[in-house]
């Protein structure tokens, strides 16, 4: 522990040792309680305004020192600072200061000062330095002022001088020169370089030889110019000294300076200008020579080097109208040109094809080019000329249009192969790309050599062969001509090749064979000849055979006799035999005759023997066969048949005819004609007096009379002569005579004539008489016995009893007639006649008018097949019993219903007449119809039958009355169109009845709908049904189109809605912006079309279906603030009028009392009285009844309809759909089931 506190005193007594020794010197050495100065300092740096000087410590092992820094003539003259630095600030630039420092340390002294001194520098000057009055040797050089004052400026290109600006001479011309400049003053460091660039002008001598020139020419591809230069200069300058460039100013009267600049070359300058401004002008032209260094420019003094030099004139433009062979050149000039020039070069070679010029009138003129070859590419080049300068070219390419081609080369008929060809080659000048080639083939007419044309056809381009099909005519010389078609039209045809073709076997002739058999001969067969054409060859012969019962009966043949060809031309023999053979078997011979080529028909006759067989004649009345051949060089053709039967000769007399007098009476006996050569009917025995001739005939039936068979049956007009020829066609009363018919089998005749006079001289002729001819008469003559006085009175009785009985006859005959045209009256009407009882009986039922079976059996029958009545019996009583009269039949007398019945008995009276519509429905349907005919036939409808109307008419027998026809506004007023109304006032009419449009008619109709200004058409029919179209559609296809009418109107689809079963479209009519319709109305007006979809013409439609779509009918019309309705179907009259019929019935049963009468009878018959044929049909009529049946037994308002009838006030009637009102008015409901048996 000693030791240790030894060691902390010793310690503590040297730091208090230290501590007291430092106390004593830290001032300085030198000086005692001073410190020692500094001795090292200097000015480290210096600007324009500040120094800044740096100093070291007086001793550097003494820590703490402070720096008082003075400076006498600075801003601030004193500062402290313990730093060894300082920087004087705000100092004046190029001045010098002098600065002392003194050290110092604390409880000391001050140190003596060290002195020393600085300099500030010169303020720098700011650029550039700017350059002016430059020449070609010298310039001036200018730039800014220093601040500092007793300062110099020093130049590089003038040495020193005293002010901002100098001149610097001796520059070389055009050469870029680097000026700079500094301040300077004597003793200070210079200020920095201020820079400047001058570009002395540049110096150009001209060349008194040197002349510019002005030429159009083309410039070179890589200048960056048009590829027009309309001025050209050649320019040689003798000296350029410093040029880079050289600038033309090119100026005239009315163009002001333009300036370009072209590279220098000493040689020679060529400068390109191309301002078309310039053309045709007449410029000064001056050049300058141009330095352009360092991006400095200066220009040179200006040497005019032209005056009124002359611009040749500018390109013209082209306009090209090619055409075949030429091209139309529209010229026109640029500028002022005296003379347009086109040339047209081909591709093929550079010599010009075509030139042509024109001297341009108000700068325009045309020229044609021409010839030129067809389809062709040609550069057309056309220039301007003014005063010996030419432009340069425009050009511009064309192609000639193409033209037809020549003709095909080497067409020849080939028939190598199996098909007949026609070969050619292609046109040597097809002048265009042949498209295809058109070959026409025929023959020539036989014997004028006309051409017969048989096909023609298009081939491809590259075909040169084409098989003719259907060939040439056989038998004729065949041709085919070629020609070659290009889009410029097609070549004539080729030269005809011909060659002769063999004939080919004929066909039947035309039309058949045609027989006509005349009463009493002869049979004449007739037929169209063949032509050439049609006789694959010349038909020169005919061949003619006719079989009978026993085989070939007779044989014609017609040779050709001028057709230059005969038999022995056939082209084979097989071809020869056959026609030897049509007529080896024939035992009569062949009959020739001639005919002539051309005859417009042939014809050959056969004589029909009356006397029997016989060689070429035929028998009467027998069936034949005719078979005709046509015959050419291939032999005979076709064979053509016809079956005929060969007609009546004139019967021989009758046989044994003979007369037995006696007083008073004579027997006639005769017996039917050996040969009747004919369909024997009846005997026509004529009595003759000598003295007054024929008084009386009688007509006796044949005992084979078959009634008449022949389609010319004239056996009544025959008999009629006959009795005409007597005088008179009755029996004379006062002659008895009495015909005994043979017994069976027997063909002998007996007739008893009686009350003769006696002691007179008569005769008997007898005439037969067949179906279509009289006989032969046989005539006999007798005397009656007698004549005395006793005679006399017996006589004298005679003819009083005759009398008397005659008498009697002829009023039974005349009651019996009387009371059967009053039965017949009463009992029966033919079928063709309707009931002739009135209207009021009918209403009354009282009439009973008969079934048409009934009305079919008391029309008498005729047993004529063309209308003649058979032979009436003689009007004398014969001997034979006639039959006796047949007794009418008597028709069922049952009333028929009343035509009107009150509403109330509307449904029994429907049920009455549906449960036997074949009978009462019908019948009601037939008097409407016989009564509308009644009533209107005295109606005119002249007005669609006029020339201009006729083609507006669908159909040519539905046509509107006069009268109430719609007319349209304008001259053309017509219309198929009807108003239709109960009270037959066009004025109120609520309806019109029209046809269903034709392509014609469509802007007729809807001008109709404008002017009637018609919210609702109703559309009965589809246009087209089963195949056969029955309106047009006039309306537009989609919603949004828009048909525009030549009627100035505008019709466009809004809207469609398929309903079902009908569609209902909303349409909007617009006039024209551009024409105005022709009541003048500016404004559209919407309409709706409403079309039902299913009703067939003449048929009758879905009840329940028609039903809903009356109702949606009534509520358009409504909404559309009511108006006229048009309908149509096809013809307007059929569906449309039973339309109309059930709205206005359907109206009528709702609105009407209990006891009001109604009658479907009375509507319809109105609305045929409005048009022609409305409700058509009779199951149309009945359709009425079942429709209102169904109306009246659902009387009320459903709710399918509600909407369409909620107005109170409507009268609209109510539709019931029975199959959907399934609930109220459901299956088990009474009307539904009636509605369903009806």
């Amino acid at each position: 522990c000693c030791c240790w506190l030894l060691l902390v005193a010793a310690a503590a007594a040297l730091l208090l040792c230290d501590e007291a020794a430092a106390q004593g010197t830290s001032c300085g050495k030198l000086v005692p309680g001073q410190v020692d100065p500094v001795t090292v300092a200097k000015v480290r740096s210096s600007t324009s305004s500040s120094i800044t000087v740096d100093w070291l410590p007086p001793d550097r092992g003494i820590t703490g020192y402070f720096y008082t820094v003075n400076c006498p003539s600075c801003p601030s003259r004193q500062h402290n600072t313990s730093d060894e630095t300082f920087t004087f600030r705000g100092l004046t630039a190029a001045t010098e200061y002098n600065f002392s420092i003194q050290a110092g340390l604390q409880n000391c002294s001050l140190s003596p000062a060290f002195h020393l001194s600085g300099r500030t520098l010169l303020s720098n000057i700011p650029g550039p330095v700017h350059i002016s009055d430059v020449t070609e040797t010298s310039f001036r050089a200018r730039w800014a002022a220093s601040p500092d004052a007793g300062v110099e400026y020093e130049v590089s290109c003038a040495g020193r001088v005293p002010d901002t600006t100098a001149v610097c001479t001796g520059q070389p011309s055009g050469a870029s020169v680097t000026v700079r400049v500094r301040p300077v003053k004597t003793g200070f460091e210079p200020a920095n370089f201020i820079y400047g660039t001058a570009l002395t002008r540049p110096l150009l001598i001209a060349d008194p030889a040197s002349r510019p020139s002005a030429a159009a020419a083309v410039s070179h591809p890589s200048e960056s110019l048009p590829a027009e230069a309309v001025l050209l200069l050649n320019w040689t300058s003798s000296a350029a000294a410093g040029a880079d460039l050289l600038r033309f100013r090119v100026s005239s009267a009315s163009k002001p300076d333009l300036l370009r600049e072209a590279a220098f070359n000493s040689m020679r300058l060529l400068l390109s200008l191309a301002e078309t401004e310039l053309l045709s002008l007449k410029l000064t032209v001056a050049v300058a020579a141009v330095a352009n260094k360092s991006g400095l420019r200066q220009e040179g003094s200006e040497i005019v080097i032209a005056e009124q030099l002359q611009m040749p004139p500018g390109r013209p433009s082209v306009s090209l109208l090619p055409d075949r062979r030429a091209v139309e050149v529209s010229l026109t000039a640029s500028s002022g040109s005296e003379l347009l020039t086109a040339a047209a070069h081909a591709d093929s070679g550079s010599f010009a094809a075509a030139t042509n010029s024109c001297r341009p009138d108000s700068g325009r003129c045309t020229v044609a080019l021409q010839p030129l070859r067809p389809f062709t590419n040609y550069s057309v080049e056309a220039v301007a000329e003014l005063s010996g300068l030419a432009s340069l070219p425009q050009r511009s390419e064309v192609r000639t249009l193409e033209d037809a081609p020549s003709q095909p080369q080497s067409v020849r008929l080939d028939d190598a192969s199996s098909q007949l060809l026609c070969d050619w080659r292609a046109p040597s000048e097809p002048n265009g790309v042949i498209r295809n080639y058109s070959v026409a083939w025929g023959s020539l007419s036989f014997p004028d050599g006309a051409e017969i044309r048989v096909g023609a056809k298009e081939a491809a381009a590259d075909t040169t062969r084409l098989p003719l099909e259907p060939p040439p005519l056989p038998g004729h010389v065949g041709f085919c001509r070629v020609g070659a078609c290009t889009g410029g039209g097609c070549s004539r045809g080729s030269d005809r090749a011909e060659r002769r073709l063999p004939d080919g076997e004929a066909p039947a002739v035309s039309g058949g064979l045609q027989p006509l058999a005349v009463p009493g001969g002869p049979v004449r067969l007739s037929w169209k000849p063949l032509s050439p054409e049609l006789g694959r060859g010349v038909v020169f012969e005919f061949e003619l055979r006719l079989d009978g019962p026993g085989g070939c009966a007779a044989a014609r043949r017609l040779n050709c006799s001028d057709c230059g060809r005969h038999r022995l031309q056939l082209q084979s023999e097989e071809a020869r035999q056959r026609l030897e053979a049509l007529t080896a078997d024939c035992s009569a011979p062949v009959l020739v005759r001639t005919f002539k080529f051309g005859d417009a028909s042939l014809s050959a006759e056969v004589a029909v023997s009356s006397e029997g067989a016989s060689p070429n004649s035929l028998l009467p009345l027998t069936e034949y066969s005719a078979s005709l051949w046509p015959v050419n060089l291939a032999g005979p053709g076709a064979v053509a048949s016809a079956s005929f039967r060969s007609p009546e000769t004139r019967s021989v007399a009758v046989g044994g005819l003979r007369a037995t007098p006696s007083e008073a009476e004579a027997l006639v006996e005769f017996e039917e004609p050996r040969l009747p050569n004919g369909l024997l009917q009846a005997f026509a025995v004529q009595v003759l007096n000598s003295s007054s001739g024929c008084s009386q005939m009688l007509v006796l039936n044949s005992s084979s009379a078959p009634g008449c068979q022949l389609l010319n049956c004239s056996t009544d007009e025959l008999l009629k002569e006959l009795a005409a020829e007597c005088g008179s066609a009755v029996v004379n009363p006062l002659v008895a005579m009495q015909t005994g018919g043979p017994s069976n089998g027997s063909t002998r005749h007996t007739v008893r004539l009686e009350h003769l006079q006696p002691g007179s001289e008569y005769s008997v002729k007898v005439i037969p008489v067949s179906q279509t001819l009289r006989g032969t008469p046989a005539q006999v003559k007798f005397a009656t016995t007698g004549g005395g006085g006793g005679g006399g009175g017996g006589g004298s009785m005679t003819i009083v009893v005759a009398v008397a009985v005659s008498v009697l006859v002829a009023m039974a005959i005349a009651a019996g007639l009387l009371g059967l045209v009053w039965y017949r009256r009463r009992s029966s009407q033919p079928d063709s006649q309707e009931p002739t009882t009135s209207m009021r009986e009918i209403s009354n039922g009282i009439a009973n008018p008969r079934t048409e079976h009934e009305l079919q059996t008391s029309v008498p029958k005729t047993s004529s097949r063309n209308g003649h009545k058979p032979p009436q019996p003689p009007r004398m009583s014969p001997t034979q019993p006639q039959p006796p009269p047949l007794s009418p039949p008597q028709p069922p007398q049952s009333p028929s219903p009343p035509l009107s019945v009150p509403a109330a008995e509307f449904a029994a009276y429907a049920k009455k007449l549906l449960a036997d519509a074949a009978c009462l429905s019908d019948q009601q349907y037939s008097l409407m119809k016989q009564a509308a005919i009644e009533q209107t036939k005295s109606f005119s409808t002249e007005d669609g039958l006029a020339s201009g109307n006729r083609e507006k008419n669908r159909y040519i027998n539905i046509l509107p009355f006069d009268n109430n026809r719609v007319k349209l506004s304008g001259d053309n007023d017509y219309i198929n169109a009807s108003y239709v109304s109960e009270d037959a006032t066009a004025s109120s009419a609520p309806f019109i009845a029209c046809q269903g449009p034709k392509p014609a008619t469509v802007s007729d109709h809807w001008r109709m709908i404008w002017e009637q200004m018609v919210p609702v058409t109703v559309m009965l029919t589809t246009c087209v049904e089963k195949g056969r179209t029955k309106c047009e559609q006039y309306w537009p296809d989609s919603e949004g189109e828009s048909l525009e009418l030549d009627c100035g109107l505008t019709v466009t689809l809004l809207s469609a809605e398929n309903c079902g079963s009908y569609i209902v479209r909303k349409l909007r009519l617009m006039p024209n912006t551009d024409n105005k319709t022709t009541d003048g109305r500016a404004s559209g007006m919407d309409t709706e079309l409403l079309q039902y979809m299913e009703w067939e013409d003449h048929a009758v439609p879905n009840l329940d279906n028609l039903a809903e779509f009356l109702g949606r009918v009534h509520r358009s019309q409504r909404n559309g603030g009511g108006g006229r309705i048009v309908l149509h179907c096809s013809a307007g009259v059929g569906r449309t009028g039973t339309f109309i019929a059930l709205d206005l019935l359907a109206r009528r049963l709702q609105d009407c009392q209990e006891r009001q009468e109604v009658s479907v009878y009375e509507t319809v018959l109105q609305l045929r009285r409005c048009r022609v044929d409305m409700v058509q049909t009779k199951h149309q009529y009945a359709f009425i009844y079942k429709f209102l049946l169904n109306f009246v037994q659902k009387k009320q308002r459903i709710s399918a309809f509600n909407d369409s009838l909620t107005d109170e006030s409507s009268n609209d009637p109510v539709y019931v759909r029975a199959t959907s009102a399934t609930t109220a008015a459901g299956r088990d409901n009474e009307a539904f089931d009636a509605t369903n048996e009806a």
